[in-house]
């Protein structure tokens, strides 16, 4: 199998977007093409069908024309707050660890990890374009098994991309390559990422970039809205669709995860949504969304503090549409109480928004992972009916005395009587036109206002495939990429 590595020399520098659109280009090429990421830090996660992994690696495996699985994604860090991380290897959890604790993990358990699941992808992919994690320059860092490391087990040639929007882009292009040492050998080329305007601007900052280091740069990637979901939580704010008809309010949660649940809702004609962090901010939306969330114990205690869970029930109270999922959903309960597994001490205990009659108790370190079906009640306003595809990815059992909204072979989720209030521990609910379609719909009706034709998610998203296909072929030097992949060459 053949590589190539995508660095950054920072965080957010553009490296998923590159390899997603890198899979795409090949896929399109006749290609069987993989991509891969060792290590990936993030709460934005997806469960394929044999387990959880990072939502942005699947979403390269969707550019790539292939199904996602965990080999992919060998390790996944979720972090929990305080240093502390849920550790998920192979698609599984394997512990809450401390950095410190990781680090001795990761030399050891970690690297044989990443190595089993880069050589079972060998033996079925032609081409794997594997994606950085931060910078390989982070010299305080000594057990690195996300950059350089991998590329040398790989023996892969790397790309090193860094943002123009951060400022200061020659300067972290060089600072990269000084301090990788040895390694400096294997950078076969730069891209410079997210420019704006004309690019013969940047010449003579190239040219002195050739000169000091010997390294070309091969493209100047203009900056684009692009049709696809983001990379992780520095990108949130980018998720947004202001106006519309129809005003969406998604809680800014501290802790919040899976925002991806958000993407299809962007894409709706007449549908404004925004992110609140602030009582203030919420105003009088039409529809409030909780997300899910990693550390619900705390996020709860946020809403609380903040005044949010107030306004929240006066507008549950005058009929507003509140849609809570996963840890959102348990935040619509009366109560939540953690037996020391999200980090609090046994029998710890909040106070939740009151909105369902229901209890979520953490009781132990269980995590329920899988691809779930479920059929939705038919209650009218925004439950009518029909089935919906989703994942879960959860700890802790919620019961009480609700109707069920959502049933797979046990409830997934609970309405209340005046059927304004709806939680499910479904991830993905949205992706399909079923349910979208039946709380946009009820939400437009009651604005007095007819619904637009909704869109199907897939064929959207496979739209934004093609365009950022296209835009990295017109502005990458794919001829020398591709020699640089053929040929393994670099330096």
């Amino acid at each position: 199998m053949k590589s190539l590595m995508i660095q950054g020399t920072s965080s957010n520098a553009g490296k998923t977007i590159l390899v997603a659109a890198l899979c795409r280009i090949l896929s399109d090429k006749g290609y069987k093409v993989t991509p891969f990421k060792s290590q990936n830090m993030s709460l934005n996660s997806y469960v394929a069908n044999d387990g959880e992994m990072a939502y942005a690696e699947a979403v390269q495996a969707w550019a790539a024309r292939e199904e996602p699985r965990v080999d992919m994604n060998p390790i996944l860090l979720k972090p929990k707050g305080e240093g502390v991380s849920q550790v998920i290897v192979h698609g599984k959890p394997y512990a809450d660890l401390h950095v410190r604790d990781y680090y001795a993990f990761a030399e050891i358990e970690g690297i044989r990890a990443v190595k089993e699941s880069y050589e079972r992808l060998e033996r079925e992919y032609d081409v794997c374009i594997i994606e950085g994690a931060g910078s390989p320059a982070e010299i305080n860092i000594k057990h690195d098994i996300s950059n350089m490391r991998i590329a040398r087990m790989a023996d892969a040639p790397v790309l090193l991309v860094a943002d123009i929007e951060l400022g200061g882009v020659f300067a972290s292009i060089i600072g990269t390559i000084d301090l990788i040492g040895d390694d400096r050998c294997r950078v076969a080329g730069t891209v410079i990422n997210k420019f704006r305007g004309d690019a013969s601007l940047l010449d003579s900052g190239i040219e002195y970039i050739y000169e000091r280091t010997g390294i070309p740069n091969l493209g100047i990637l203009p900056y684009a809205d692009l049709d696809i979901p983001v990379e992780d939580s520095v990108s949130i704010e980018k998720m947004v669709s202001y106006g519309g008809v129809v005003d969406i309010a998604v809680i800014r949660l501290p802790y919040v995860s899976i925002f991806a649940d958000i993407e299809p809702l962007l894409m709706e004609e007449g549908v404004g949504v925004r992110w609140v962090y602030r009582r203030a901010e919420l105003g009088s939306p039409d529809l409030v969304i909780i997300p899910g969330s990693k550390n619900t114990i705390n996020d709860m205690e946020f809403l609380n503090k903040t005044g949010i869970a107030d306004r929240i029930k006066e507008l549950a109270g005058e009929g507003v549409a509140i849609i809570g999922l996963c840890g959102g959903y348990q935040m619509l309960g009366d109560v939540i109480i953690d037996h020391s597994v999200e980090g609090g001490g046994d029998g710890q205990m909040v106070e939740g928004l009151g909105l369902l009659n229901l209890k979520t108790e953490f009781k132990e370190y269980k995590k329920i992972v899988r691809r779930t079906k479920a059929k939705i009640a038919d209650k009218g306003g925004m439950l009518k009916g029909g089935e919906v595809t989703g994942y879960e990815i959860h700890m802790g059992v919620t019961d009480g005395e609700e109707d069920v909204s959502f049933m797979a072979d046990y409830p997934v989720g609970h309405v209340n009587t005046a059927g304004n209030v709806i939680g499910t521990y479904l991830h993905g609910v949205f992706d399909e036109k079923t349910f979208r379609g039946s709380v946009l719909d009820h939400l437009f009706e009651m604005k007095g206002v007819l619904p637009p034709q909704h869109l199907d998610f897939e064929t959207f998203r496979e739209k934004g495939f093609r365009k950022l296909a296209a835009l990295v072929s017109r502005h990458l030097d794919l001829e020398r990429v591709m020699e640089i992949i053929e040929g393994g060459e670099w330096g």
